[in-house]
């Protein structure tokens, strides 16, 4: 490890200390090493390495950028790149609900995070709003700390507020799983509110299982019915309903694109102009009808008008 200067604590989780730095350039990064407590417990630090093992194999622009880092068992540790404007729980509790643009470009990020995290064989397991990090209209994705194989899912894990369904019953964790978990952050991002909440877990567990949010249609100006479908398929209760990642993101980013520039038509009325103005459709004569045949003209009108009463 270089010769970092620390100046102070930024967070501190179940394993390991978070705490801001400078390097020996002048550039700031977010140090984190695990607690006394997980390198007496050979069974944390090994979770531990596992994570920084996992992270130091990720490399993409939505998730959180490591400067260095070794997952040797007997000295863990992960430098990464500092992102000043915080976590997105931060974000939301200190400024409340973000503006609808921008909500949704967070959330984009992180479903493209979430998806190249899915190509690598990794399910996240904690996509929650702490665990999200900004700089500006960007979001990172970061904490691989239970972030398990796909082929392997050796145990189930989450935090309450955001866990699917299937999680609460027992079931190992899986994409599925984690595009339920980013519904529930896209909710909590736009509204600034999370869909359920309950004075313990079994009052979470219930409202997971049984409620169902508020359409998003009704509150949200500049929302796209695609948009607000795509997050109600992301929160369905069983994980076979569930939107394909590459559609949710897919949906987003129409909205986005729409919000930045609304003088242009929707995907859909601009694929409909396209056929209504084409040539082929110009140039076609009217469609032909061929009157029924003379010996089916009785049945035709029965049909047409039902059978006469006697």
């Amino acid at each position: 490890m270089r010769d970092y200067i620390v100046t102070r604590i930024l967070a501190k989780t179940g394993m390991a200390l978070v705490r801001l730095a400078q390097a020996p350039n002048g550039e700031f990064v977010a140090l984190k090493t695990p607690l006394q407590s997980t390198l007496d417990d050979p069974e944390q630090l090994k979770r531990f390495a596992n994570e920084i093992g996992t992270h130091l194999q990720l490399q993409h622009s939505n998730i959180a950028r490591v400067v260095e880092g070794s997952a040797l068992i007997d000295n863990p540790y992960i430098v990464m790149h500092y992102y000043p404007d915080g976590s997105l729980d931060r974000y939301l509790q200190e400024t409340g609900k973000p503006d609808l643009l921008r909500g949704l470009k967070f959330m984009r990020d992180i479903g493209l995070a979430l998806n190249y995290l899915h190509d690598k064989g990794f399910v996240h397991q904690d996509i929650k709003s702490s665990n999200i990090f900004l700089q500006g209209d960007k979001a990172v994705l970061g904490d691989f700390g239970v972030a398990v194989s796909i082929q392997n899912p050796k145990y189930a894990a989450g935090s309450p507020f955001y866990m699917a369904p299937e999680i609460y019953r027992g079931d190992p964790g899986s994409i599925e799983s984690d595009v339920y978990s980013l519904g529930i952050l896209t909710y909590e991002t736009l509204t600034g509110h999370r869909p359920y909440n309950g004075k313990s877990y079994d009052e979470l567990m219930m409202a997971h299982l049984t409620q169902y949010p508020k359409s998003l249609l009704q509150t949200h100006a500049g929302l796209t019915r695609k948009a607000a479908l795509a997050i109600e398929k992301a929160l369905a209760k069983n994980p076979k309903d569930r939107i394909h990642l590459n559609h949710f993101i897919a949906a987003l980013d129409e909205n986005i694109k729409q919000l930045e520039n609304p003088n242009a038509l929707p995907q859909e009325q601009a694929q409909m102009q396209k056929e209504r103005f084409s040539g082929s459709l110009r140039n076609s004569p009217p469609p032909q009808t061929t009157p029924p045949a003379e010996e089916d003209k009785k049945g035709f009108f029965q049909r047409l008008f039902g059978k006469k009463r006697s």
